[in-house]
Order: structure tokens, then sequence, then C-alpha cells
């Protein structure tokens, strides 16, 4: 990340209320992701917001919001997101919720970046991504395709502790610390 920018200021700059949880759904949609499942779990999750931003191109996404009735609860920035804005949608959020369709094979890009941002990952739980947040314990997984699951686990998060959060972050810190570049470096040269 280019620099450390509070939630505070971000939330200013984004013009997102300050006394929310924010839940951030990030990037691009495209048929691997499953939105559909996000949105409807976020419904009756008591102080908490989705954010979504990122161009969408493979669904109406204002007709599922209305769909599900969370127009109120539902942040929607349908354009591309620049480098210099996506640190503070990441320094905005609690936390990123990474949600895909069981036939999705490959870990998300969103993950490392999350992971780089020190934002506590959401994740489905198929296929590498849900092993590699249980594994390095960087945030929550649930069941892919299963908004029920998903809404449990966004209810776990908002009911964590601070301390609790703070573990999360500081797992991503050193997760993204053992895979830098640069330590990869220094274990090759070790070699």
């Amino acid at each position: 990340p280019p620099r450390e920018i509070s939630q505070r200021e971000a939330r200013s700059h984004l013009n997102l209320p300050q006394d929310k949880v924010f839940f951030l759904h990030f990037g691009a949609l495209h048929p691997g992701k499953d939105i559909e499942t996000v949105i409807s779990a976020i419904k009756d999750v008591e102080n908490a917001e989705l954010v979504i931003a990122g161009k969408v191109y493979s669904v109406d996404l204002v007709s599922l919001v209305q769909h599900y009735d969370i127009q109120d609860k539902c942040v929607i920035r349908n354009y591309y997101i620049s480098e210099a804005d996506k640190q503070y949608y990441f320094a905005a959020s609690d936390a990123i919720i990474l949600s895909y369709r069981k036939s999705f094979s490959q870990t998300a890009s969103q993950a490392w970046e999350a992971v780089g941002f020190k934002l506590p990952v959401i994740a489905s739980s198929s296929y590498d991504l849900g092993q590699m947040v249980r594994d390095y314990k960087i945030g929550l997984s649930f069941s892919a395709e299963d908004a029920l699951s998903l809404n449990n686990a966004l209810k776990t998060f908002i009911g964590l502790s601070q301390t609790e959060r703070q573990t999360f972050k500081e797992n991503c810190e050193k997760l993204s610390a053992e895979f830098s570049m640069q330590r990869w470096t220094e274990k090759f040269i070790e070699v």
C-alpha cells in the first residue's frame, strides 16, 4: 500500500459513515464471483453495510439490490476504481468478502491485496481460498453459494472483540511479509 490511511480518513474521503461496520466487495464482477450470495447474506446483519466497488459486467446490480430490499445497506460504486483510490476502500472497510462459486478454483487476487492492506478476509471455503484463510488465520470462511453460512460469518465477525479483529490484521501482516518479493529473494539467495 502506498501509505497508511486511517479508517476515519478513508471513510471521510469516500463519504461513508463512521459508525457502521463495512464489508467490502471489490473488483470487477465476473461469472466466478457470487455477488447474489453476498447481497442476500447482508440483509439482516445489524449495523453493517456492504460496499461494492468496481465495474459490474455480469449482473444488473441495482435490480439485485432492490430484489433483496437492501438499498439502505448497500453502497454501489459501479466504475473502475483507480490504484490511488483503491487504498481508501481497503482502509475504510472492516473486512473484505470474497464470495466465489463452487466451480471457481483459483485463489483470488483480492485476497492477496487485502492481506497487503491488513484487511481481514471473509471467504468462501472452496479450494485454496478457504484453506488459506483458515491456515493463516486471516479471517473467517463460509460455505460457497450459501447465504446463511455467509450471514453467520458476518454476524460472527461483528461479534468479535477488537483484540480478535486485531489478531486477524496482524496475521495478514505476517502472511504478507512471509510471501513478499523481498522475503522470497532472501530465501533464494540463502540457497
